[in-house]
């Protein structure tokens, strides 16, 4: 019934050796999953480095455009500090509101040359604001009246007021007036 197994050294004395082991790695096997990685690989590099170094490049160039661009606006601004000492002798941009409001010299002295020159002497014209201050001589009183009425139907001025006016006894004398002229804040030159 029971049979004893013989037991013992393996009594094979001899190797095979033409005998062929199958390999695990069968190039049918190897080859599709090579080539899968590799395009894996190709398609990480492209869409992670590729592109990536493109568009940084395209960026470098545009950057350089840019620079380019701001030194030539900064060689045409060169000599913008001296055109603008210039510019601002003839007119300021910084003005304040006060001083926007106040009318320009040349509108008084227009006001002086065209309406006062002509029918007496200016003795001083002192100006500070929209005030003018002048001092007349050599007009007699009739006809300082009727300056100061004109002066007044002016847009541009607001008030005319006589501080003194003084004469000698004979009425053909000239008189010395101090007078003081306020002109309306400035919403432009009105010359009327």
């Amino acid at each position: 019934m029971f049979r004893k197994k013989k037991s013992g050294i393996p009594s094979k004395k001899t190797i095979n050796l033409a005998f062929r082991e199958k390999s695990e790695f069968t190039v049918t096997r190897t080859l599709p999953s090579l080539l899968l990685v590799a395009a894996l690989a190709i398609a990480f590099s492209h869409f992670a480095v590729l592109d990536r170094l493109d568009h940084v490049a395209k960026l470098n160039r545009t950057v350089e455009e840019l620079q380019q661009q701001v030194s030539a606006l900064e060689s045409a601004c060169e000599g913008y500090e001296e055109t603008e000492r210039e510019y601002s002798r003839y007119f300021s941009a910084d003005l304040t509101d006060e001083e926007k409001a106040l009318h320009s010299r040349t509108l008084v002295l227009e006001l002086v040359e065209e309406q006062l020159m002509p029918y007496c002497d200016v003795k001083t014209i002192r100006t500070e604001g929209n005030t003018v201050t002048i001092q007349l001589g050599g007009i007699t009183l009739d006809k300082a009246s009727a300056l100061i009425n004109t002066i007044e139907t002016k847009a541009y001025v607001q008030q005319v007021s006589v501080f003194s006016a003084a004469t000698g006894s004979d009425d053909h004398m000239k008189a010395t007036i101090s007078m003081m002229i306020r002109l309306n804040d400035n919403e432009g030159d009105i010359r009327q």
